[in-house]
């Protein structure tokens, strides 16, 4: 594609197909500048506005990403890709239930297992357990052993107190991250996965590891700093330190958002996140004192 590339430098296509494969191979810089020159020769390639966002997304650059959605939804083109696109981002920005009724009818149009996905994660973040079970095994039937949608299954029978279901896909999360060459992208995702287990199990030491392990792949990783927060508050410590770092992260998870506002008191942050938290999960666990919160709230 390089060669080709070079040889054939007027052509918009051949510098996305190589910005793909660029891309894939994680070569992130080269993947930018061919879909660039791909948008030069074409302004408002769909296929190389899609490119720019996946990777605007890996950078964890979430405004960028959504302005390059916004643009591709413009074209028209490539649908399916830019509902992945839009499902991703909801789920970067921990939306939970204020976009799972706009992500849905995208899921039955396209039947997807990545849509599903992104949902199913949609209704974890609002702690609606029930529809959350139903997208990821909606996108395991289309797409068996999808480590996301098992990853989002383990959480879901963390909470229902079925710990070795949770272990058996987690299990089965890694082996299938691993065959398909995406251990390296996920591994966030599994060392949460493995971190809360510990925490359920009383290990808080190991629990504490693996969401060192979590942000040290990636640094602003939420729910990592959710399960140091909640480890910090098990041990006698308000956690607001770590439900801070949560609630800015990528993938917030709203319940950081209600065990934080309370601990705040009184205040325009304390308000703040009370109105975001039952926007994203009103009919979350923390729904009853976080409304507490909100009723004193001008």
């Amino acid at each position: 594609l390089r060669r080709a590339a070079s040889s054939r430098e007027n052509d918009p296509d051949l510098a996305v197909d190589l910005g793909d494969a660029a891309r894939q191979a994680g070569e992130a810089t080269e993947a930018q500048q061919a879909y660039e020159r791909a948008l030069t020769l074409r302004p408002a390639h769909p296929r190389a506005l899609v490119g720019l966002a996946h990777l605007d997304l890996a950078a964890r650059d979430i405004q960028a990403a959504a302005g390059r959605i916004e643009e591709a939804a413009a074209t028209g083109r490539e649908a399916l890709e830019v509902a992945r696109l839009q499902g991703r981002l909801m789920v970067f920005r921990g939306d939970g239930a204020s976009s799972a009724s706009t992500l849905e009818p995208l899921a039955r149009t396209h039947r997807d297992a990545e849509l599903y996905v992104a949902l199913g994660a949609l209704h974890a973040q609002a702690e609606a357990d029930r529809e959350a079970s139903r997208a990821f095994a909606q996108a395991l039937q289309r797409d068996r052993d999808n480590p996301e949608a098992l990853l989002g299954q383990s959480l879901i029978d963390v909470r229902r107190g079925d710990l070795s279901g949770a272990r058996r896909a987690i299990a089965t999360a890694e082996r299938e991250a691993r065959e398909r060459g995406l251990s390296e992208a996920l591994a966030p995702a599994l060392a949460v996965a493995r971190g809360r287990l510990e925490f359920e199990n009383g290990d808080f030491d190991e629990t504490v590891e693996a969401a060192n392990e979590a942000i040290a792949a990636d640094e602003r990783f939420g729910p990592a700093h959710l399960l140091l927060a909640n480890v910090a508050i098990e041990r006698g410590d308000d956690g607001i330190e770590h439900l801070r770092a949560a609630v800015g992260g990528v993938m917030p998870p709203p319940e950081a958002l209600g065990r934080l506002a309370p601990r705040l008191g009184r205040g325009d942050e304390a308000c703040q996140l009370a109105r975001r938290y039952l926007e994203e999960a009103p009919g979350g666990y923390d729904a009853p004192d976080v409304r507490r919160v909100a009723a004193r709230c001008r």
